[in-house]
């Protein structure tokens, strides 16, 4: 189920992604199984448009499983209400929320690819269908 309750809309959410930091952010998806549909990235903290951070979002931890999103870079955005939607990039089908034991809760892995400067950050929203 969705956050707002039906099949489709926002699965889950990162606030605060350190884009100056290789390594993942954890997006809890209270779901058993979904369809990708978009990632948007939004509320920068200080303006992107000059930044070498990149962001990819995976089925697994340190770039493991399937990629869901490739590698974006985020120089689109320049301020707290700019949005840039990311494009899903493996084939559509349905995906089953990757368990991670230290978080106790099921869902994907927001990677920072390239970093950016420091105290960059950002916020990742998963839009798409619950399936179950």
């Amino acid at each position: 189920m969705s956050l707002q309750g039906n099949s489709r809309g926002p699965l889950g959410s990162a606030i605060g992604v350190k884009l100056d930091t290789l390594g993942d952010t954890f997006i809890r998806l209270p779901v058993g199984q979904y369809i990708p549909r978009n990632i948007t990235a939004t509320n920068a903290n200080v303006t992107l448009a000059a930044s070498t951070a990149q962001i990819a979002v995976y089925t697994a931890a340190a770039a493991g499983g399937t990629n869901i999103v490739a590698t974006a870079v985020l120089t689109t955005l320049t301020g707290p209400t700019v949005f840039a939607d990311r494009t899903i990039a493996t084939a559509t089908t349905v995906f089953t929320p990757t368990y991670d034991a230290t978080q106790k809760a099921y869902g994907v892995y927001v990677r920072v690819t390239v970093v950016g400067a420091a105290s960059q950050t950002c916020d990742v929203h998963i839009f798409g269908d619950a399936v179950k």
